[in-house]
C-alpha cells in the first residue's frame, strides 16, 4: 500500500487503474485556485483525480500511490502519461504566482517519503521546470517524449508529453528548496535557513498574472463572473469603532447585480456584494480606478456582509454572517487570564486561549472539510499536530482545537489557538457542518 503516513485520506477519488509500465516519476502540478476544497470540486467536476494535495497545512491524499492517477492529458495512441507509474501531486498555487513558503515545505516532505517509497530520484531529467515571465508563460518547455518514456525523477506537468499546461513555473528559489530540502525524522526541517529565506520574498499580491483557466478551481462565487482586475480596496468599519478602514488587495468581478471581491491574500474568502455597497472614487459608473471605498449597507439574504470587524487588528478582515442568513452560532468567553468556555448546540463547554491577543470578535467560517475545517492538521510553526481543527482567523493561523483547555494542564496560556479537551474539540469538530457565526468575546483590551 503506498499512503503517506502524514496525509488526510479524504476525499477518495477515481483512479485510472493499473500503471503500465516505467520507472516511478514525479510530476508536480498547481491548482491554480486559492482553496484545496475548490481543487476537490474540480477534480469531482471533471474526474482529473492527482495522488495528492499539497496547501500549506495539509496533505491530501486520494489514491494509493499504486495505481494510476488522472491529471494528465492522455492522447489516444499516443505516449503513456497518467499510467507511466506517475505520481501525481496538486499543490494549491497558481503557475503565475509565487508559491506558499509552508506548501513548499510539505511538498518536499512529501516528495521525500515518495523517492523513498518508491525509488524515486531527486533528478528532474528535463531540467527544472521554466519560471513564470512577469507572471506569464514563459514557452520554451521540454517535453521531450524520449526521456519521459525511459527515465524516472521529477517532472513538471510542463514538461509531460502531450501535455499543453505551464505549471508549475517553479522560481529558481523554489526549485532548489524543493529539490534540495531535507528532514529529521519527525518530519521537522533539517535545515530552516532556506525556508527563512522563501518566507522573506516580497509578497507579489499586485502581480498580473495568467491562469490557465481550464485547469481552474470550479464550484466557488467567483468562478463564472468576469474578472475586471485587481484592485485596492478600503473595507469601512460599520460604526467606525475599529479606526476606520483597512487596505485589502483583491480581485473584482462582475456578477449581474452584484460585485464579487477575492482577497489576493489572506483567507481564502470570496466577499459578495450588491453594487449598491460599491462605489468608485472619481468615476462613479465605471470601474477603472484602482480605488475604491466598500460602504456598510443592508443587504439581501443572497448577499455575505463585509466589515472590518470591531476589535481586531489592522489588516485583519474577517466575513460575518448576515443576520438574514440562519447559520448556527457559537460563541467564546474568556475570562481575564484566557481561560473560558464555548458554548454551541446545548454545549458549553471549557476552553483555552491566550490573554491580550486580538481576537476577531465576530466571523462565520465556511465549515468545509479542507478549507478551515481538519480531521488532523500539522502546525510548521510548532512541529505539532493539531487535531480536530478548525480555522478561525487564518491571517494569522489561529484554530479551534485538541489541547489543554486550563493554564495549569497547558503550563501557560495557549500561543494562541483555542484549546478544548481532546473528546469537547471532537464534540465541535462534529457540530460545525457548514457556515458557521463565531462570536468571542474578552475583558482585556486588544
Amino acid at each position: 500500500m503506498g499512503l503517506y503516513p502524514l496525509a488526510v485520506r479524504e476525499p477518495e477519488g477515481t483512479s485510472a487503474g493499473p500503471y503500465s509500465t516505467g520507472p516511478f516519476r514525479i510530476v508536480h502540478h498547481t491548482t491554480e485556485g486559492p482553496t484545496a476544497s475548490g481543487a476537490f470540486e474540480a477534480y469531482k467536476k471533471n474526474n482529473s483525480w492527482p495522488h495528492f494535495t499539497v496547501d500549506a497545512t495539509a496533505v491530501y491524499q486520494h489514491l494509493d500511490t499504486e495505481v494510476a492517477a488522472r491529471s494528465l492529458k492522455n492522447e489516444p495512441g499516443g505516449v503513456e502519461t497518467n499510467r507511466l507509474s506517475a505520481i501525481q501531486i496538486e499543490i494549491v498555487a497558481y503557475a503565475g504566482r509565487s508559491k506558499d513558503a509552508a506548501t513548499l515545505q510539505n511538498l518536499a516532505r512529501l516528495c521525500r517519503w515518495l523517492e523513498k517509497q518508491h525509488g524515486i530520484p531527486k533528478s528532474w531529467p528535463n531540467g527544472a521546470p521554466n519560471p513564470s515571465l512577469n507572471g506569464k508563460d514563459p514557452g520554451g518547455h521540454n517535453r521531450d517524449s524520449g526521456t519521459w518514456q525511459k527515465k524516472g525523477g521529477h517532472y513538471g506537468h510542463s514538461q509531460v508529453p502531450e501535455n499543453d499546461h505551464w505549471d508549475p513555473a517553479y522560481s529558481d528559489q523554489e526549485f532548489a528548496f524543493i529539490r534540495d530540502m531535507t528532514f529529521n525524522t519527525d518530519g521537522s526541517l533539517k535545515d530552516s535557513k532556506a525556508l527563512k529565506e522563501l518566507e522573506k520574498r516580497k509578497s507579489d499580491a499586485k502581480e498580473i498574472f495568467d491562469e490557465i483557466r481550464h485547469h481552474g478551481v470550479v464550484g466557488s462565487e467567483a468562478a463564472e463572473p468576469t474578472s475586471i482586475g485587481s484592485f485596492s480596496f478600503d473595507m469601512l468599519d460599520a460604526d467606525r469603532s475599529a479606526g476606520g478602514s483597512v487596505r485589502l488587495i483583491a480581485e473584482l468581478f462582475e456578477n449581474g447585480d452584484h460585485i464579487v471581491l477575492r482577497p489576493l491574500a489572506g483567507p481564502p474568502y470570496y466577499y459578495r456584494l450588491p453594487r449598491s455597497a460599491v462605489m468608485v472614487l472619481g468615476i462613479p459608473t465605471a470601474f477603472t480606478d484602482s480605488e475604491f471605498v466598500v460602504r456598510w449597507v443592508a443587504v439581501d439574504a443572497l448577499a455575505t456582509c463585509v466589515r472590518l470587524s470591531s476589535g481586531t487588528a489592522a489588516g485583519m478582515l474577517a466575513p460575518i454572517a448576515d443576520p438574514l442568513l440562519d447559520v448556527p452560532s457559537a460563541k467564546v468567553t474568556f475570562k481575564p487570564k484566557g481561560e473560558g468556555s464555548i458554548r454551541f448546540g446545548s454545549e458549553n463547554l471549557p476552553c483555552l486561549g491566550r490573554q491580550g491577543l486580538t481576537y476577531a470578535k465576530d466571523l462565520t467560517i465556511r465549515g468545509i472539510v479542507g478549507t478551515d475545517k481538519f480531521p488532523r492538521k500539522w502546525s510548521n510553526e510548532f512541529g505539532v499536530w493539531m487535531d480536530h481543527a478548525v480555522l478561525i482567523m487564518g491571517q494569522r493561523g489561529i484554530f479551534i482545537h485538541e489541547g489543554p483547555d486550563t493554564i495549569n494542564s497547558n503550563y501557560g496560556p495557549s500561543a494562541g489557538c483555542i484549546h478544548l479537551a481532546p473528546p469537547n474539540a471532537k464534540k465541535f469538530y462534529d457540530w460545525v457542518t457548514g457556515p458557521t457565526r463565531i462570536v468571542i468575546e474578552y475583558p482585556w483590551t486588544a
